[in-house]
C-alpha cells in the first residue's frame, strides 16, 4: 500500500472524487524517492506515469538540466499527465529540486480511474488548461524578452527584423508612408574612454528615455546597436519625419545626463539620418534602412548634431 488516504486527498487531480476511488490509489499506486537533482523526465525517454509529489519540489526545465528553471511541481500536485495523454516523449526535464516524495500510477491505471470518476475527469482537464495557458503566457514572455535590449528595454534589433517587413507590407497595401530614422550619439566612443563604460550605460539609458518621450504612440524605437538607435515612423511622411527627428535633435541636446562622476551639465548630442518608403516609389526594408543608414552618414559627415535627409544625391 502506497500514500494514506490524507496524501491522497491532497492531490489537486482528486479533488472531489468518489470516496471509494481512494482504497484503489493506495493499493495500485507505489511510492518513489528521489535524491536532490535526479531526473524523473527527460524527452530522451518515454513516460508511461503520472507521478504525484507527496513532499519535497519536483523542477521543470524546457532545454537541459543546467538552464534556470521554469517552473515549479510542489506537494499535492503532479507530473507526467502530458505525456501519458499524446502518448509521446516529455517535452521538457523534470529533476527533484531537493529530496522528494512521489506516489505512481501507470498509464492504465490512470485510465481506469477517468473512466470510473467524472470528477477526475474535469481535474485532468482542469489541469491541463493551466498546462497550457502557462506554457502560452511562457511563450510570451521569452518572446519578449527576446524582442527586448536588456540595457535600455527599448526593442531590439531582432524585434525590427521582424517586424520591419511587415510595417513595409502595410505601406503597400494601405496606400501610407513609413519613415525610418537611424540615430547615432555623437563622439560616443570619447565619452566612454572619459567617464567609463558603466556612466555610458547610463547615457544611453538617459538617451533612449528622451527618444520615448520625443515620439508619438504609434511610433517605435529600437536600439539597432552600440550607441544606434532606430525609429519606425508609421503614416509619416518626408516632412513630418524631418519634423519628428528635428525635435529629437533638439531634446537630446537639451537635456543634462545627470550621471554621477560626470561633470554636472554634461550633454550628449545625437545625429539622425531620415528615409521614406511610399507606394509611389516602393523598397524593400534592407533599401529602406540603407538610405537612412547613407543619410545619417551625411550628417556626421557634415558636422554632426543635425538631421539630413536621403536623396537621390547620396546614391
Amino acid at each position: 500500500m502506497a500514500g494514506t488516504e490524507n496524501q491522497w486527498r491532497s492531490m489537486r487531480l482528486l479533488r472531489d472524487v468518489e470516496d471509494s476511488l481512494y482504497p484503489l490509489l493506495m493499493e495500485q499506486s507505489v511510492a518513489r524517492s528521489l535524491a536532490a537533482g535526479e531526473v524523473l523526465l527527460s524527452p530522451e525517454q518515454p513516460n508511461r506515469h503520472i507521478y504525484f509529489v507527496v513532499s519535497g519540489q519536483l523542477c521543470v526545465r524546457l532545454h537541459n538540466l543546467v538552464e534556470k528553471p521554469i517552473a515549479a511541481i510542489t506537494p499535492g500536485q503532479c507530473s507526467g499527465e502530458v505525456s501519458i495523454l499524446d502518448e509521446r516523449p516529455p517535452s521538457a526535464w523534470v529533476s527533484a529540486s531537493f529530496a522528494t516524495e512521489l506516489l505512481v500510477l501507470n498509464r492504465d491505471q490512470l485510465w481506469a480511474l477517468v473512466e470510473r470518476s467524472h470528477a477526475l475527469s474535469r481535474n485532468l482537464l482542469y489541469i491541463m488548461s493551466r498546462r497550457i495557458r502557462n506554457y502560452r503566457q511562457l511563450v510570451t514572455q521569452q518572446t519578449d524578452e527576446a524582442n527586448t535590449d536588456a540595457l535600455t528595454g527599448l526593442h531590439n534589433r531582432r524585434w525590427l527584423d521582424g517586424q520591419l517587413p511587415r510595417a513595409m507590407a502595410v505601406v503597400q497595401q494601405s496606400k501610407k508612408s513609413l519613415a525610418l530614422l537611424m540615430i547615432d550619439a555623437d563622439h560616443f566612443k570619447q565619452f566612454n574612454d572619459q567617464y567609463g563604460h558603466a556612466a555610458g550605460d547610463q547615457a544611453l539609458s538617459r538617451l533612449a528615455n528622451v527618444l520615448q518621450e520625443s515620439l508619438r504612440t504609434e511610433d517605435s524605437v529600437v536600439r539597432y546597436g552600440g550607441e544606434e538607435f532606430t525609429v519606425l515612423l508609421p503614416n509619416s511622411d518626408e516632412p513630418l519625419a524631418l519634423a519628428i527627428a528635428e525635435r529629437i535633435r533638439a531634446a537630446v541636446a537639451a537635456t543634462a545626463l545627470l550621471i554621477d562622476g560626470v561633470e554636472k551639465g554634461r550633454r550628449i548630442t545625437v545625429s539622425v539620418g531620415a528615409a521614406v518608403a511610399t507606394t509611389e516609389g516602393p523598397l524593400g526594408h534592407d533599401e529602406l534602412l540603407r538610405r537612412a543608414d547613407k543619410a545619417l552618414y551625411q550628417a556626421k559627415s557634415v558636422g554632426r548634431n543635425r538631421v539630413e535627409r536621403f536623396t537621390d544625391a547620396l546614391g
